[in-house]
């Protein structure tokens, strides 16, 4: 793999701080023919030989494979994709990076680039199948196209602030169908070479446009201000007070000894709040979570 590879290159066009300013978090990016590197996986057939002895499973019209870098490569059984395709419908591979060089350095590089975590993810989708339904992401999006093509239905609003579902949850399929009543969808191709760029909340949906379409996706993650809280509430669990019940009620003096009990809680948040250390220690789990940091790295 060659050292040259960066994220200063892959955006190249448009340029890292142009892309931040105007693009990062805000709007989709569509760049036919950027810089992309081979990665050995532009056709069938080496996929083929790369999920050798992994395992394949199925659910509804799709496959899943979630790859284990420990599988038996020497004895394991190649996979008939084109018959995959066929019967089971597209493909989702979790975690390519694991087991290829190349696509592991393209992940440290925009990793490295961007500052942020980075998952893997490829899809292999056969003619006119969607893996995905219309959704959106509670991570930003970056697609290489390997081998083939495939339409894109983007909307053109954003659902802001949407996060880990561990912080956030909301009724996905109300949603989707006010974003179906209420966006405006339009449509666009990626050949290969091309890269797209769509930020979180997005709706989109990706559809095989010719016998065979590859992408690699890499999913790109910031740490939130709800992380932030999550770190304070490791902090509070740590006090013996906030653990305990809160007291009683008590109508008949207005609930004044609960009360006393929250006014503890509110200073304790408050001592945290203004603590130096807290920021420190989310900095520094900033550094080693998220910057520059991929998923099986």
């Amino acid at each position: 793999m060659s050292p040259k590879i960066s994220w200063d290159r892959l955006i190249g066009p448009i340029g890292v701080e142009r892309f931040e300013a105007e693009y990062f978090g805000q709007k989709p990016l569509h760049l036919k023919q950027c810089f992309a590197p081979a990665t050995g996986l532009e056709s069938l057939e080496q996929w083929s030989e790369a999920l050798r002895g992994q395992k394949v499973s199925g659910r509804e019209h799709r496959g899943f494979v979630a790859i284990d870098p420990g599988a038996d490569t020497a004895q394991g059984i190649t996979p008939d994709l084109a018959a995959r395709l066929r019967d089971g419908g597209p493909l989702i591979i979790d975690g390519i990076n694991k087991i290829n060089p190349a696509v592991q350095a393209l992940a440290l590089a925009l990793a490295r680039g961007l500052g942020s975590f980075v998952g893997v993810n490829a899809y292999i989708s056969p003619h006119r199948k969607d893996a995905l339904d219309l959704h959106h992401d509670d991570h930003d999006v970056i697609v290489l196209q390997l081998h083939g093509s495939k339409l894109w239905t983007l909307g053109s609003r954003l659902v802001r602030g949407v996060a880990s579902s561990k912080f956030f949850q909301v009724d996905q399929a109300a949603a989707k169908s006010q974003a179906i009543e209420k966006d405006h969808f339009k449509t666009l191709e990626t050949g290969a070479g091309d890269l797209l760029y769509l930020p979180r909340g997005l709706y989109h949906r990706a559809t095989s446009n010719g016998p065979t379409s590859i992408h690699l996706s890499f999913g790109v993650r910031r740490p939130t201000g709800l992380d932030f809280v999550d770190l304070m509430m490791q902090r509070l669990i740590a006090d013996t007070k906030t653990r305990e019940y809160a007291p009683r009620l008590s109508p008949e003096d207005d609930d004044a000894a609960v009360r006393a009990y929250l006014d503890y809680v509110l200073q304790r948040i408050g001592t945290l709040a203004d603590d130096p250390a807290l920021r420190s220690e989310f900095l520094q789990q900033y550094r080693t979570k998220f910057d520059g940091v991929i998923d099986g790295g």
